[in-house]
Formats: structure tokens, C-alpha cells, sequence
């Protein structure tokens, strides 16, 4: 300890040893205490508390709201996770919560029970939803070419359902549309929420036929409709 103190040419050395004597007083027996906490790993986990909705119309994606997964871990300790946000990998089309929690995506072109994946890295669970013909229902279809068509009837392979809360599909691709198209089919089609119609479309430059064919009478929720979109920035 009294090289701590040693007088040296302008004093290099007694600051040097001084700060590594602090280092080992108390900044190393901290990061030990840190790296024995990470020895609490997850050993486990499981599907609380199943989404709120449970049925789907064709062509509606999965809406993972009241989703509650509980953690386990290797000293028996357990927290819930209820996630807030998603994404799609445009490459494997899986859709992730809370960035490691994932989710498998489920063919809602077809009626029936279906079952969802909840991931975190080895460990899994699982839960049913149910896929249903609604009849005539409003839709929408994104071209090849950027072009976003809403109609209204029969589901047809490839469009997305326009339900009470809107529709999810788009925002993961939105940065491909670039004109939007009402259908005249549309004027018969009496949607309750607009709720993130056009977010995040940042390449949109045209919308055609809204002010003839959208009807907006029974329409509760505007928000986030044309939010972070080209035409409205």
C-alpha cells in the first residue's frame, strides 16, 4: 500500500497506482456482483393470458393485445410480460414482441383453428385462434407496383381485412405504397375506425377516389390516419 503514495517526477506514477487502487477497491468487486446476477437465466416460459381476441375474419391479422407470457427462471422466479410492440422481418415474415419474443404468423387466407408460436430463443408455447368467412367485409390489396386498392366484398387471396381497429399489414410494407385507390365498390362498405389507414406510407403521392367512395358516417377514430404520410408532411 505505500506505493500507493511513492513521490515521483511530476507525480505520473501516484496517480497512476492511486486510480488502480480504486479499480480494485470498488469497481472490480462491483462487476463481479454484476456477472454473478447473469447466472439467473430463463429456463422456461409459457402463455399466461391468451390475446383478447380469439376469432378472425379472413384475411385479418393477428392482434396480440391482452397477450400475457410469464418467464421463468433458474431460481424459480417468474415475471410476466404483457408486449407492447411488433415488428415483421421482411425477410422471414415472423413477428416480433418486446425485439426477443416472437411470434409465428398463421394462414388467415383459410377458415379454421390455427395455432400461434410464442419464441424466446429455446423455449416455446402455444395457443388457438379461430379463422372465420364474415361475408362481404372491406379489404384492401397492395400491387406489385406500390398501388393500395380498398374494396368492399368477398375475401379474395392476398388482401388484408379492414376491421374495427384497421389494418396491420400495411404498416409493415408502408414505405412501398405509393398511390392509393378507392374502389368504387367501397361506397357501400361503412367502416367505424380510419385508425392508421396511411401511417408511415412516407412514398404515397396520390389517393384517388376517397372523397367519392369513403364513407365516414359511422367512423369514431381518426387517429393516426394519415400520420408520418408523404402527402400530409
Amino acid at each position: 500500500m505505500i506505493i500507493l503514495y511513492k513521490k515521483s517526477t511530476g507525480g505520473v506514477n501516484c496517480k497512476f497506482y492511486f486510480t488502480l487502487f480504486l479499480v480494485l477497491l470498488f469497481i472490480f468487486p462491483a462487476m463481479q456482483v454484476f456477472a454473478d446476477g447473469n447466472d439467473n437465466t430463463v429456463v422456461g416460459i409459457a402463455v399466461k393470458s391468451q390475446p383478447t381476441q380469439t376469432e378472425y375474419a379472413l384475411g385479418e391479422e393477428f392482434n396480440y393485445e391482452g397477450l400475457v407470457v410469464t418467464f421463468t427462471y433458474s431460481d424459480n422466479t417468474e415475471i410476466d410480460i404483457e408486449p407492447k410492440y411488433s415488428y415483421a422481418d421482411p425477410e422471414t415474415e415472423e413477428y416480433y414482441l418486446n425485439q426477443e419474443l416472437k411470434f409465428s404468423d398463421f394462414d388467415y387466407t383459410t377458415t379454421g383453428k390455427k395455432t400461434i408460436t410464442v419464441t424466446y430463443k429455446d423455449f416455446s408455447d402455444e395457443f388457438d385462434v379461430t379463422v372465420v368467412d364474415k361475408g362481404d367485409c372491406g379489404y384492401q390489396y397492395l400491387d406489385e407496383d406500390g398501388t393500395l386498392t380498398f374494396y368492399y366484398g368477398q375475401y379474395s387471396k392476398g388482401a388484408i381485412y379492414l376491421g374495427p381497429r384497421g389494418s396491420l399489414r400495411p404498416q409493415n410494407v408502408a414505405h412501398l405504397v405509393k398511390k392509393a385507390v378507392f374502389d368504387k365498390s367501397f361506397e357501400d362498405f361503412r367502416p367505424t375506425s380510419c385508425h392508421n389507414w396511411f401511417m408511415d406510407m412516407s412514398s404515397l403521392s396520390e389517393i384517388v377516389g376517397m372523397k367519392d367512395y369513403l364513407n365516414t358516417t359511422l367512423v369514431t377514430d381518426m387517429s393516426s390516419m394519415f400520420s408520418q404520410c408523404e402527402l400530409c408532411m
